[in-house]
């Protein structure tokens, strides 16, 4: 899904109301067309298919799994918690990549980023109690258990050797 203000940088959600709602006959163009960056970027080849999202395969899915495959270990890079290249790569989401929307959570994260910039070290973040990882992420609403999170850090720090 895509947006012309938003881009790809969308969540889906729902109402439930009793409510009377006017139609809307309105149908979106798909702002996609021919182009399949996203799908070229994908390392895992999760969008292997236009509009087709295989979560078994995205790497934002597996970063929450407790089995994460070896083969994979790799891909991950050096990133612990979401992978995004298919957001990233989009068209549509460059004015967003330069200039990030305005939201309290953006603006509490790029607060936190830029007065802690040594506490994101992967060898620091290796340190984290499990205390320490809920108090820091809790604001961000990460899904991810802290021994998963663990987990994704250590493979991180064997990549950034191998590197």
């Amino acid at each position: 899904m895509i947006s012309r203000e938003y881009g790809s940088f969308l969540a889906l959600g729902g109402l439930i109301t009793d409510a009377p709602l006017e139609k809307d006959s309105g149908i979106e163009k798909d702002r996609c067309g021919i182009c399949l960056t996203c799908q070229e970027a994908c390392p895992t080849g999760a969008l292997d298919e236009p509009y087709r999202l295989k979560r078994e395969l995205c790497l934002s899915h597996l970063y929450q799994q407790d089995a994460l495959p070896q083969e994979l270990h790799k891909t991950l890079g050096n990133k612990i918690i979401e992978c995004e290249i298919c957001q990233d790569v989009c068209p549509w989401n460059k004015k967003h990549l330069k200039n990030p929307l305005t939201t309290v959570r953006n603006n509490l994260f790029r607060q936190t980023v830029e007065s802690s910039m040594d506490f994101f070290r992967l060898s620091n973040l290796m340190k984290l109690s499990a205390m320490d990882y809920m108090k820091f992420m809790h604001p961000y609403r990460t899904a991810i258990p802290y021994r998963i999170f663990q987990r994704n850090v250590a493979v991180a720090l064997e990549n950034s050797k191998l590197a």
